[in-house]
Order: C-alpha cells, then structure tokens, then sequence
C-alpha cells in the first residue's frame, strides 16, 4: 500500500460509526416512513487489525433496506429485509478509479467482501471515500445502475 493507505489506515484506527437520525420523511410510493427501512440505527465499527488492514462489523439492529432494483445483487427482495450482517469484515483497500481529484476525495476506495455494505444496499459493494475526519466518513458507491450513492456517518 502506498503513502495514502497509510495515511487513511492511521486516521481510521478504531471508530464506532453512527449515522444520524433523520426527521420522518414520507416515502410516497411505499407509505413507510424513512426510519422504517433500518439504516438510521445501524452501527458501524471499523478497526486497524494491523499495519495496513482495517476491518468491518455491522450491526444493522435486524434489518437492511435493499433498494429493489439492486435486490437480485444480494439475492433478496428489494424492500426492507432481514439480513445477517454478522461477523467481520476485512476491507480491501486500491487506489479509487473515478474521476475524482484530490479536491473532492481521498483517491482511496475500499470493499466490503461478499457482497457487503455500509447500512442499505444498493447494488455493490465498493466504496470511495471522499472525506475522513475524527468524527465524519463520507463515501460515495456506484450502484447496480450507474448511479451514484452518497452515505456520511458520524462517529457516535
């Protein structure tokens, strides 16, 4: 791993990822609330495990909201689901491939394996990080369709 791996690897360390909680917005097609579909509990940990690797556990409280488009990517139904989300995960991390600069990202993207995600799914499983701080990650994934997903989390 390069110098920015290092670098991303040292900020990491040991953080327990929240993501903040939302007023209730209506899903129109869906009469469910956005709170309904899970994401807004989940619990992420990340952990140095050694030089240059940092694992993964989620703890999504019981469930996963899968956009249905992306469902046949983790072999469910699209809604929200009762995924295992259990164990650990080690990240793989390479050099990001977007076309993003070092204006607007870290150039580092990371991979959850086995089809693994950060809170909801949208069809991959691969994520640049555009921004580290002591107390934010942001990341940006390509889903299924070309589209892209943003995520922000807070420590807790």
């Amino acid at each position: 791993m390069g110098l920015e791996d290092e670098t991303i690897a040292q900020k990491i360390k040991v953080l327990r990822i929240d993501i903040e909680k939302q007023k209730i917005k209506r899903q129109e097609r869906q009469e469910k609330t956005v709170e309904e579909f899970g994401e807004y509990d989940d619990e992420l940990t990340f952990t140095k495990t050694g030089p240059n690797s940092i694992s993964l556990v989620l703890d999504n409280k019981g469930n996963t909201f899968i956009i249905p488009d992306y469902a046949g990517y983790y072999s469910l139904a699209g809604g929200i689901n009762t995924l295992n989300t259990t164990g650990t995960k080690a990240l793989a991390f390479t050099d990001a491939t977007s076309n993003s600069t070092t204006a607007n990202s870290t150039r580092i993207k990371f991979t959850v394996p086995g089809h693994g995600l950060l809170s909801w799914g949208v069809g991959t499983s691969t994520y640049e990080i555009l921004e580290i701080t002591s107390t934010t990650l942001s990341v940006r994934s390509i889903g299924a369709d070309g589209n892209a997903w943003y995520q922000k989390f807070k420590v807790k």
